[in-house]
């Protein structure tokens, strides 16, 4: 794995090379090797980015498909195409890095329809490349915050079945309910018109049966695979329950974290001239990590408690004391297995 610059695709003199298998980090970039094939354009398949409008639309041979939302993106950075291979539903999954703002975004897309399947979040700045693996299993995206992080592509027929209600944003509540936060001025069917701010949703007709939220995942479960309209239940204040008729569902987004991040670090040479000494630390939304190179440890590992209360402040960062012992030195070499 490596930093692509602007030879062709092949790492060149200040790119850095990373052995998953011996955890080793160098500048030696001979006998390496790219696939042979693309399976993208073996497929037949094209891309074609634009920034002003702002549009990513694939095709395959003379066939257009639907272009992809981008209604977040106020730049693209990076994208990547994957053909379809197993797991993918048969349909090619595109990636597409950018911004809203100053704040990264990157997204994994249905290439066939349009929709946004998941989103990525692990970086904190611009996200400068991306690559999917041949085989399909792994995104990989670089980032001016000097991180590459590694994407496991899972389960996206699963992922593509999540609904929410369209244009209403809610939270759960211990009671098994939802509570509204707002709701989308251009939200689907007049939804504006028919919710409200503290809106409770406690239930969903289907099937001709009422179902009653008793736990958090049940209105996740209750809209799963939906296509079309649905009638949900809600209450509002203290007015007995009431059905709200023809709601419209889309698409939910799966946030997720990646499976591996790795922070790579430059020191100055030894001596006047010489090589700088290079160092990288890897770790997992778990807790696990690995690292090589001269690095204090212990003065980058810590946490941060819960607030008390919602919206409070954050308590001080604690530093591991010692060894915090979930250091893995196959925290790497796994990722081929």
């Amino acid at each position: 794995m490596f930093s692509e610059g602007d030879d062709g695709g092949r790492p060149g003199r200040g790119d850095w090379v990373i052995d998953l298998q011996d955890r080793d980090l160098t500048e030696r970039t001979i006998d390496w090797e790219r696939p042979a094939v693309d399976p993208a354009r073996e497929g037949g398949w094209d891309v074609d980015v634009r920034q002003s409008p702002r549009s990513v639309s694939l095709r395959r041979g003379r066939v257009w498909k639907p272009q992809l939302e981008l209604k977040y993106f106020d730049r693209l950075t990076d994208w990547a195409l994957l053909a379809p291979v197993a797991g993918t539903g048969d349909h090619p999954l595109v990636a597409v890095a950018g911004l809203e703002g100053r704040a990264p975004l990157l997204a994994l897309y249905d290439g066939a329809s349009g929709e946004m399947i998941q989103w990525l979040e692990g970086h904190s700045e611009m996200i400068r490349s991306l690559a999917f693996s041949p085989d399909g299993k792994w995104l990989v995206s670089t980032s001016d915050d000097r991180t590459v992080c590694l994407w496991r592509i899972g389960d996206l027929e699963k992922d593509g079945r999540r609904r929410r209600i369209a244009g209403v944003y809610y939270t759960p509540t211990a009671d098994g309910s939802w509570k509204v936060l707002a709701v989308g001025s251009r939200s689907v069917n007049g939804q504006a018109m028919r919710f409200e701010p503290k809106d409770r949703i406690v239930g969903i007709s289907r099937d001709g049966q009422d179902r009653r939220f008793m736990r958090r995942e049940d209105l996740d479960q209750g809209v799963h695979g939906i296509e079309g309209p649905v009638t949900v239940l809600i209450r509002r204040g203290q007015d007995s329950e009431q059905r709200v008729e023809g709601v419209g569902l889309e698409r939910d987004p799966e946030r997720i974290r990646p499976d591996l991040s790795i922070f790579f670090l430059e020191s100055k040479p030894a001596k006047p001239g010489g090589d700088p000494a290079l160092s990288w630390i890897a770790w997992t939304a778990s807790g696990d990590y690995d690292f090589v190179g001269d690095i204090a440890i212990e003065d980058l590992l810590g946490w941060h408690d819960n607030p008390t209360k919602q919206g409070g402040p954050l308590p001080a960062y604690q530093k591991i004391d010692g060894n915090p012992g979930k250091q893995n030195p196959r925290l790497l070499p796994s990722l081929n297995e």
